[in-house]
């Protein structure tokens, strides 16, 4: 099938030719174009970077992932992570200011990152934070994603932790207060310094990855005293127990754990001491029962027998 000279932009409305329209790999786009010219796709495309980055700040890594996210969404391309960093760092890199298309830009990166494929095209899931799980376990009815979108998400995770550096920090923080808040009843104060309690562990947490600079003693004096306020270095550590007691318990787990005369029957004599000898021990009985040494094969009725007499 031979692609039409012209297209028609869903944005200005104009007729303009195929190729002034960049490539498009989703399979709704038959003639492998954009819906938008290059011209409307840059301004587009621009507009919503102003719209997450704050006047085009472009150090706001996370306003940067979320209108990438929202132009994937908008042209029908697919959210990769390495994608948006890629155009990031090199936009960051780059010396003078540039009037950038970024629909452009960013299928350059799927490009050069080999994200041709149509099973990358087709999948358009990660294209929203609504994806992602920012739920609380425990209330249900706090759940972060709503229709509005990214842009509301975003500005309640920053009234509750601040602007963080990437939304993989946001799942971390969510993530550990929903682990120290969980079956409690929070005053206000109590929550301000839970919160608190987890971006010190954060900093922690980045002390510890970084290799030029992974000294984190200060923030984690920062965690440990938050424990105090909140109460929960308030646990002991179980004594050490007598090899008699670690005896009793695993016997009491294989009890638990296994059919009692599976168990009986593969431990018991050794448990009594007497495996080594239990054979001879058996003909001893037998030579008993039947007052002979001749080791007789006896049936139980040949026992009931000679025991009548």
């Amino acid at each position: 099938m031979s692609l039409p000279l012209e297209i028609w932009c869903c944005g200005c409305g104009r007729l303009i030719p195929t190729k002034q329209f960049d490539m498009n790999y989703n399979e709704h786009h038959k003639q492998k174009r954009h819906f938008y010219c290059k011209s409307c796709a840059k301004e587009i495309s621009q507009n919503i970077m102003k719209k997450y980055c704050y006047k085009n700040n472009k150090e706001n890594r996370v306003g940067y992932e979320l209108a990438i996210r929202e132009i994937c969404t908008v042209f029908d391309m697919p959210y990769i992570h390495k994608a948006m960093s890629a155009v990031r760092d090199f936009e960051l890199s780059s010396t003078k200011a540039k009037d950038w298309n970024y629909v452009y830009q960013y299928g350059c990166a799927l490009k050069d990152l080999d994200y041709m494929d149509s099973k990358y095209w087709n999948n358009l899931s990660g294209n929203t934070l609504l994806s992602i799980d920012l739920f609380n376990e425990n209330n249900p009815n706090d759940a972060r994603p709503n229709s509005n979108g990214d842009e509301e998400l975003l500005m309640g995770l920053q009234e509750d932790w601040g602007i963080q550096d990437s939304i993989d920090d946001y799942l971390r923080l969510e993530t550990l207060f929903n682990k120290y808040s969980q079956s409690e009843n929070l005053t206000i104060s109590m929550e301000n310094t839970m919160r608190y309690l987890c971006l010190a562990e954060l900093e922690v947490m980045k002390k510890k990855g970084d290799k030029e600079n992974n000294d984190s003693k200060a923030e984690e004096k920062k965690v440990m005293d938050y424990y105090k306020i909140l109460g929960l270095d308030n646990f002991k550590l179980k004594e050490n127990k007598t090899y008699m007691e670690k005896n009793i318990e695993n016997d009491f787990f294989i009890m638990e754990e296994m059919e009692p005369l599976e168990w009986e029957d593969k431990n018991l004599n050794n448990r009594l001491g007497i495996d080594e000898d239990y054979e001879d021990i058996m003909r001893a009985t037998l030579n008993k029962v039947a007052n002979s040494k001749d080791y007789p094969d006896l049936s139980l009725e040949d026992v009931k027998k000679r025991n009548k007499k």
